[in-house]
C-alpha cells in the first residue's frame, strides 16, 4: 500500500513538473530594438552585439494569459538584483563594453512559469580605445600644419604675383614713359641750339620743356628704382641715399659726413610706401642743401634704437626761419609724405645756424 502511495506521488510530481517545462516555452519574444531600431527575431537571435556607451536596447515579450504573473529581469555581470515588473519589458541604454547574459523571467507566486536568455556582447567604441586620443591630437596637428602650409603657399604666390606685377610696372615705366620723356627733352635742346634766333619768349617755353621733361624723367627713375622688388632691402636703401647725395653735394663742393649704425645683422624691413617715402623726403632734403643752404658741410646719420629708425639730416648753412617758412609747399611735401607711412617729420633751423631734419620710422 504504501509502494502504490509513493509511485503515486512520484508521478504526480513528474506531471506537474513537465507541465512547468511545457509553461517555460510559452515566453515568447514579441520584439527586440537596438538604437530604436527593430531586431529580427525569426530566427530567434541567440546574441546581439552593440557598441560601447552608444546603445539603446529594449524587450518586450508576449503576455502570459495567468492570474498573478509577475516578471522579473536581470542583466548578468552588471546587475546584483532583480527588477520586478507588472509587464513584460526591459529596456537598457549606454552600456559598457562587456559580456552579458540578459534573463527574463515569468513567476507565478514563487513558481517560474517561463523564462528567456540571451547572451549580448557589448563592443568598444573608437572613442575607448588607447590610441583614439593620441590620434585625435595628431589629426589636429595634421590639419593645423596643413592650415599653416596652405596658408604660407598662398601668401608665397601673392608675394610673387606683386613680384612680377611690380617688376612689368617698373619696366614699361623705364622703357615707354622714360624714354619718351627723355626724348621729348633731348628734342627741345635740339630745338632750343638749333633756333639760336628764337623769341625770349619761346627760349624760354623750350627751357621750360626741357626742365620740366628732365625733372619727370628723374622722378620716374626714383619711381622704377622704389619698385623694383631687387631693392627691397635696408642695405640698397642706404646705400642709394648715400651714393645720391655724394654725387649732388661733392658738385657743390659741400663736405659730406656719411654714417650708418646700424649693424648688418639688425638691418630692418621695410615695406614700398615706407621705403619710397623715406627716400624722397631724404632726396627733397639733400636736394635743398645743395640749391639753397650755402652749406660747406652735411652730416647724414643712420641709426636704430628700439625698433625704430632714426635719419637725421644736417648742415651748417645759412638756415631759415622755420615759422615765416612754415607755409610754403616744401615742408608741406615733407609732412604729406611723412603722414603716409606714419614717419615723425622733424625741423629745427634759424637763420645762420644751419637745418637739421630728424625722421623717426617706427617698424611695423
Amino acid at each position: 500500500m504504501k509502494l502504490k502511495i509513493f509511485i503515486f506521488c512520484f508521478v504526480f510530481y513528474a506531471f506537474c513538473m513537465s507541465a512547468v517545462a511545457l509553461q517555460i516555452n510559452k515566453l515568447e519574444l514579441k520584439k527586440i530594438k537596438t538604437n530604436f531600431k527593430s531586431v529580427s527575431i525569426n530566427p530567434i537571435p541567440k546574441s546581439i552585439s552593440l557598441i560601447s556607451k552608444k546603445n539603446d536596447l529594449f524587450f518586450e515579450f508576449k503576455s502570459l494569459k495567468a492570474d498573478s504573473v509577475r516578471y522579473q529581469y536581470q542583466l548578468k555581470n552588471l546587475e546584483m538584483d532583480w527588477t520586478e515588473s507588472p509587464y513584460p519589458v526591459a529596456r537598457y541604454m549606454n552600456l559598457p563594453k562587456g559580456n552579458y547574459e540578459f534573463v527574463m523571467i515569468a513567476k507565478q507566486k514563487n513558481m517560474n512559469l517561463a523564462e528567456y536568455k540571451l547572451d549580448i556582447n557589448v563592443e568598444e567604441s573608437i572613442a575607448e580605445k588607447w590610441w583614439f586620443y593620441p590620434m585625435l591630437v595628431f589629426y589636429g596637428f595634421l590639419l593645423l600644419g596643413g592650415g599653416f602650409y596652405l596658408f604660407f603657399l598662398y601668401n608665397y604666390r601673392q608675394k610673387m604675383k606683386v613680384q612680377k606685377l611690380r617688376n612689368k610696372i617698373a619696366s614699361d615705366l623705364h622703357d615707354e614713359i622714360g624714354s619718351s620723356l627723355s626724348s621729348i627733352a633731348i628734342s627741345s635742346n635740339f630745338i632750343q641750339n638749333k633756333f639760336q634766333t628764337a623769341t625770349p619768349e619761346l627760349r624760354q617755353i623750350l627751357s621750360q620743356i626741357k626742365s620740366d621733361s628732365e625733372d619727370t624723367v628723374n622722378t620716374i627713375r626714383d619711381t622704377v628704382w622704389a619698385i623694383n622688388p631687387e631693392n627691397d632691402s635696408f642695405e640698397t636703401l642706404i646705400e642709394k641715399i648715400r651714393s645720391f647725395s655724394f654725387q649732388i653735394l661733392t658738385n657743390k663742393d659741400i663736405k659730406l659726413i656719411f654714417e650708418n649704425k646700424i649693424k648688418q645683422n639688425k638691418m630692418p624691413k621695410l615695406n614700398l610706401d615706407a621705403r619710397k617715402n623715406l627716400f624722397l623726403i631724404a632726396k627733397e632734403a639733400i636736394n635743398n642743401i645743395a640749391k639753397h643752404s650755402n652749406a660747406t658741410e652735411a652730416t647724414i646719420v643712420f641709426s636704430l634704437k628700439n625698433d625704430i629708425i632714426h635719419l637725421e639730416i644736417s648742415d651748417n648753412g645759412s638756415g631759415f626761419n622755420t615759422e615765416a617758412y612754415s607755409e610754403g609747399n616744401g615742408i608741406k611735401n615733407f609732412q604729406k609724405r611723412a603722414d603716409e607711412s606714419f614717419i615723425d617729420f622733424k625741423i629745427e633751423s634759424g637763420i645762420g645756424k644751419g637745418n637739421k631734419i630728424r625722421l623717426d620710422l617706427p617698424i611695423i
